[in-house]
């Protein structure tokens, strides 16, 4: 079971998406202040699933890191 954050600030390198890491990411860790935590999930679906349902306004632009979180990664 991993600890999932999403980043609240929009990413210009990846389609202007909010993405959701793990929280070992090396793109995650440094910048805590910029992210909202998720909770421990299984699978990361279920963190991307959550991330959707809590802010159904970023909905659409929210992805998962491409070094971290694959599975859910759009990119």
């Amino acid at each position: 079971m991993n600890t999932y954050y999403l980043n609240i600030n929009q990413q210009d390198n990846s389609g202007y998406n909010y993405e959701v890491h793990k929280e070992l990411c090396r793109y995650c860790f440094p910048y805590r202040s910029n992210f909202i935590k998720l909770g421990s999930f299984v699978y990361e679906s279920n963190a991307i699933l959550k991330a959707k349902n809590s802010f159904p306004y970023m909905a659409s632009k929210i992805d998962g890191c491409k070094h971290c979180c694959h599975s859910i990664n759009n990119d």
